[in-house]
């Protein structure tokens, strides 16, 4: 387990709320920075908290998507500096402080058949990808490069139990017409266990953290439909009518095995994850 007894948990959004979860069941006390009451991306004022408060460990859970990765394109300044400039200046902030950092990047950057592993590294984008992408393939290069003490964990898809516009599972069920689609996806919740007791324990470096067994984003929609979550008819889009209106999504299966070996232990499947966070967001439907 993490030995430091100060952590700062940089972002308030999905990510940081799930490591938040985790660290209070823990018994932890972590300080917040969030944008609300701190410009953490004046690069001043970030080195300013992070330095006084004297933290051992820093999760930047922080970054820009907007509404969707649409946003980016229309929004590129705000974009690079969220997702690369603020990931820079963290990792700079934390190699200067001798502070362990977690960085959250996201799976994708990988686009493609795969399945991808940690051994390829950055090789993987192209000017086809998204903005977004692109940025936090940049933001991952700029951590590696700061020479911090760093664990960046790429996620894909996150999903919880937990209500949330940025829960892909909420996204699914209000989703007018789904773009379908073979991807791993990430149970957050276990995830931000797991990446956290790992970071206390195991070796730096890239770790793609995804659920055994890819899903096709169709099925999902079908059971958040069955389970009377989405209350729309499952229409997919045609791909080509989808790029008339969205910038392109990237389509991706990731390797987790290097994650599960070095926890020890198998993670659940995507359909296990799926299926309970499902009934837990019908159950909540119930109660309204």
């Amino acid at each position: 387990m993490v030995k430091a007894n100060k952590i700062i948990v940089i972002g308030t959004g999905f990510v940081a709320q799930a490591y938040l979860r985790v660290l209070h069941t823990l018994g932890y006390f972590p300080a917040v920075l969030s944008r609300s009451w701190c410009d953490y991306t004046n690069s001043a004022i970030l080195r300013e908290r992070i330095s006084s408060f004297g933290a051992g460990f820093v999760i930047n859970a922080a970054g820009f998507t907007g509404k969707s990765v649409d946003c980016c394109e229309s929004d590129k300044e705000q974009c690079y500096r969220a997702n690369v400039t603020l990931a820079r200046d963290i990792a700079i902030t934390c190699k200067t402080n001798a502070m362990r950092l977690i960085h959250i990047s996201s799976g994708c950057i990988f686009d493609g058949a795969g399945p991808f592993s940690e051994a390829d590294d950055l090789k993987h984008y192209t000017g086809q990808q998204s903005f977004y992408a692109i940025c936090k393939a940049q933001a991952e290069e700029a951590v590696l490069e700061s020479g911090a003490d760093a664990f960046i964990f790429r996620i894909r898809m996150p999903f919880s139990h937990v209500q949330h516009p940025r829960n892909w599972l909420i996204k699914l069920a209000e989703y007018p017409k789904i773009l379908d689609g073979l991807n791993s996806v990430t149970w957050l919740d276990q995830f931000a266990m797991r990446s956290w007791q790992l970071a206390g324990t195991g070796e730096p470096g890239f770790y793609n953290c995804v659920q055994p067994g890819p899903v096709r984003t169709a099925d999902v929609a079908r059971m958040l439909l069955e389970a009377g979550i989405r209350k729309l008819p499952v229409t997919l889009f045609d791909r080509a009518e989808f790029l008339q209106q969205h910038v392109r999504r990237s389509e991706a299966v990731l390797s987790c095995e290097k994650f599960e070996a070095a926890y020890k232990t198998k993670s659940d499947t995507a359909i296990s994850g799926l299926t309970w966070c499902i009934a837990e967001l019908a159950k909540h439907d119930q109660d309204q």
